[in-house]
């Protein structure tokens, strides 16, 4: 899928602050939460994040992975800007983003830019790839407008697209180039942390493996962060160096990629890496999810995960785990320590 050996890059640290990955990071959410009015339903709410712990270190590609409606887009809207969370705190470079003032706060976020998901409907039809590409350093003045048409064809040699097409527009790409394109427009503000909310799920698979590579080139590069959203656990295998698994709008389990799809903990983590057929460190496959995840408006008591879990205790059903530490850079909430059954 990608080149071989290109994915490890220095020492790793987990996100939690008991574990001190929350120093130096570039960005962290701290006990974030998101709630939405249901339409139709008065008073019912619902809650697609809740008490988020995650940060994010320079030269970083950190995974999130979890099934479709599981609050991982709501995540990355609330670290880029765009959702302001109900509850907790965005800090980037270490200040709390309600703390800084309007212009603070834009300057701050410009730093935080999103890769989206379909470039298809992304992208101005209107316009073309040198306006979508060099619009946001025209407007916040990064670059003088003598300079702006050679910055814009410097944005999209990084992402390997010939300079001399700026000029066509969108409709005139192949998915893969558009999707480079919306690469080269996050780009062109130099940002210091990409997030990239299932950027290549649009794509057909044959073009997917030179967007992956382009992620790690930036990585290495440019030394940039990059939080990588996905419900594919083969590509974030592949390309990331930590991973955080997501499951009704919580953290379940946290680890350094290589160590948690070994010896996955949390049996919501081992089911969805047997379904995506990755060999586990036990001779039996476990179980597969009984039923389908409920709607975050009707998130179960206790552990949300229980009415699903082949595991689950009626303790499970009553007290809510905490995410805690089990070794470096390892967390997990479950109230079994997922190797022997046996309760925390």
């Amino acid at each position: 899928m990608v080149e071989p050996g290109r994915r490890r890059r220095g020492a790793l640290r987990p996100s939690g602050s008991g574990g001190g990955g929350m120093i130096g990071a570039l960005a962290e959410l701290r006990g974030v939460s998101r709630a939405f009015a249901v339409p139709g339903r008065r008073g019912a709410v619902l809650h697609a994040v809740d008490g988020v712990d995650l940060a994010i270190h320079r030269g970083e590609l950190v995974g999130l992975v979890g099934e479709s409606g599981c609050g991982k887009s709501t995540v990355a809207r609330i670290l880029a800007g765009v959702l302001p969370p109900s509850a907790g705190t965005l800090r980037l470079d270490g200040r709390a983003l309600d703390s800084l003032t309007a212009a603070e706060a834009r300057a701050a976020l410009l730093r935080v830019q999103m890769v989206f998901q379909n470039p298809h409907a992304s992208l101005n039809p209107r316009f073309t790839v040198e306006e979508i590409v060099g619009e946001a350093a025209r407007f916040h003045r990064l670059v003088p407008p003598a300079a702006l048409a050679d910055h814009v064809a410097a944005q999209m040699l990084r992402v390997g697209l010939d300079p001399s097409l700026r000029r066509n527009h969108p409709h005139r790409f192949s998915g893969g180039q558009r999707q480079r394109v919306g690469i080269a427009r996050a780009l062109a503000v130099r940002p210091d942390i990409l997030v990239c909310d299932e950027p290549v799920t649009a794509l057909d698979v044959s073009v997917r493996a030179g967007i992956l590579n382009l992620f790690l080139d930036l990585r290495d590069q440019a030394d940039l962060a990059i939080l990588f959203i996905s419900h594919d656990l083969s590509v974030v295998g592949h390309i990331c160096d930590r991973v955080m698994v997501m499951y009704l709008g919580r953290i379940v389990e946290e680890g350094p990629v290589d160590a948690l799809f070994e010896t996955p903990r949390h049996p919501y983590t081992r089911a969805l890496l047997a379904d995506a057929r990755r060999p586990s460190s036990s001779a039996s496959r476990p179980p597969p999810i009984r039923g389908e995840a409920p709607a975050l408006s009707d998130r179960p008591s206790g552990c949300c995960f229980h009415p699903r879990c082949p595991i689950a205790t009626p303790d499970c059903a009553t007290r809510a785990p905490v995410l805690r530490a089990i070794g470096p850079g390892r967390r997990v909430a479950c109230h079994h320590d997922g190797d022997d059954g046996s309760i925390a």
